[in-house]
């Protein structure tokens, strides 16, 4: 890390801040820079701090995914015990 430019390293992680502020990548670099300055009160200051909105927003969608994948199993069980050639499967992207 000799040759690594600090300064423009501040520079840029100050900019993307500005930019996106709740990004996590963006918060992950610019504590991991200004830890490497040795600024340690501007590396806890980035950290993420999500609002009740947000968490509730993140809650609900992971039951929704836990519901459907219920859903696909309960289907595909319903479907063997009424003898129906049937299953759902769940898509991979």
């Amino acid at each position: 890390m000799d040759n690594f430019n600090f300064e423009l390293a501040i520079k840029f992680c100050e900019r993307a801040l500005d930019m996106e502020p709740e990004n996590v990548e963006v918060l992950e670099m610019a504590g991991a820079v200004f830890l490497e300055t040795g600024d340690v009160d501007k590396a806890k200051s980035v950290s993420f701090k999500p609002d009740l909105s947000f968490i509730i927003t993140h809650f609900i969608c992971c039951y929704l995914l836990l519901f459907c994948f219920y859903l696909v199993k309960v289907t595909n069980k319903l479907s063997s015990l009424l003898g129906l050639s049937v299953q759902v499967k769940l898509l991979h992207t």
